[in-house]
């Protein structure tokens, strides 16, 4: 049986001044001698009431889509096989979810190209970093055959794709 939450509805209201807010605490670590769990007065309190220094706008899914393309672009350039591949699959995930309107053709063609985008980076920077990871390992059984289960994995990805798919095989037939 799930408990709910119980929720306060009591504001505080803090009495510290914003020049004891921006004052650095006597104790480097923000801690009193005597009380081992003492707040910081620098930090927000519970229940405090914050003002935002500048207006936040949410993105349009596309655009963060978008935007996390572009970055994935940007680490796969720069030789960062890891970090590319985490990108790039966040850009694909995202472009999947975003459909539009069949009279739209324009849009729904740069949405593939952008989808067959991120699927590629996503792919190539995975095989490298597998790769990479095998050589440093000195190429053991139990390392390739980590390998062949990760790359296993970027199928779900290549299934729309053939020569994708023709990449994942034969990165997973160079580890048998």
């Amino acid at each position: 049986m799930w408990a709910t939450p119980l929720v306060s509805t009591t504001t505080v209201v803090s009495t510290t001044t914003p020049a004891a807010i921006s004052e650095p605490p006597a104790n480097p670590e923000g801690f009193d001698s005597d009380d081992e769990f003492a707040i910081d007065d620098r930090e927000a309190k519970s229940g405090e009431i914050l003002t935002p220094t500048s207006a936040y706008t949410q993105k349009k899914p596309y655009d963060m889509a978008h935007d996390a393309l572009q970055k994935a672009t940007g680490l796969w350039n720069q030789k960062l096989a890891q970090k590319s591949s985490d990108a790039a699959l966040e850009a694909y995930d995202d472009l999947m979810e975003i459909h539009f309107p069949r009279r739209q053709k324009k849009a729904r063609k740069k949405l593939r190209e952008e989808r067959r985008q991120a699927a590629q980076i996503y792919i190539e920077s995975s095989i490298a970093y597998i790769k990479k990871e095998v050589e440093k390992e000195k190429s053991t059984a139990a390392a390739k055959q980590e390998a062949r289960a990760r790359l296993g994995d970027l199928r779900d990805v290549s299934r729309e794709y053939l020569d994708l798919q023709k990449q994942v095989v034969n990165a997973i037939m160079e580890l048998q």
